[in-house]
């Protein structure tokens, strides 16, 4: 049995008594080295950008993300994930997106790592993370990163020595 966190590991043992081997999760270095940040930039037409990648999936809370967006009209916006779109928002988190953020939709593995590359901030707003792939890859690119005060975030970040964090469902 393998944990990915620390925090995961304690809760297993803990809460169920099952003991595990803690195996932190990886990023590709060499991946993130290869982004292309001037091709992502150029396809949106934005230079300046705050990124979340998430998916329409409660638990990485996109629609907290688009609340952001709407309090900060002066800054530029994008969202990259399956599933979400201008209804999905809509109906589901019931929050019309803003103008100043771009509803990138799915893509490719390839260009979340150009789009992390080419972004000014990184901000997650999951409500519950092993340990983020995505946040160590933000890392990896040297960008600042935002978490939510997650246990698994939290871990990334090692609780705010390489990252800011903010509570979750005060954005």
């Amino acid at each position: 049995k393998i944990s990915v966190s620390k925090w995961q590991q304690k809760y297993y043992q803990e809460k169920h008594a099952i003991e595990t081997i803690y195996i932190p999760n990886g990023v590709d270095v060499v991946r993130c080295d290869f982004a292309d940040s001037i091709s992502f930039k150029k396809k949106i037409g934005v230079d300046d950008f705050i990124l979340n990648v998430s998916r329409h999936d409660p638990v990485k809370n996109p629609g907290e993300f688009v609340r952001l967006a709407e309090r900060i009209p002066s800054f530029q916006f994008v969202i990259i994930g399956p599933g979400l779109s201008v209804d999905i928002f809509e109906k589901e988190y019931g929050i019309k997106p803003p103008p100043n953020l771009l509803i990138y939709g799915e893509a490719s593995i390839q260009t979340v790592q150009n789009a992390i590359a080419a972004c000014s901030v990184l901000v997650s707003t999951s409500k519950k993370e092993g340990l983020p792939t995505l946040i160590l890859e933000g890392m990896a690119h040297g960008k600042p990163v935002i978490v939510s005060n997650e246990p698994g975030s939290m871990e990334a970040i090692d609780h705010g020595a390489y990252g800011l964090f903010y509570e979750l469902g005060n954005i």
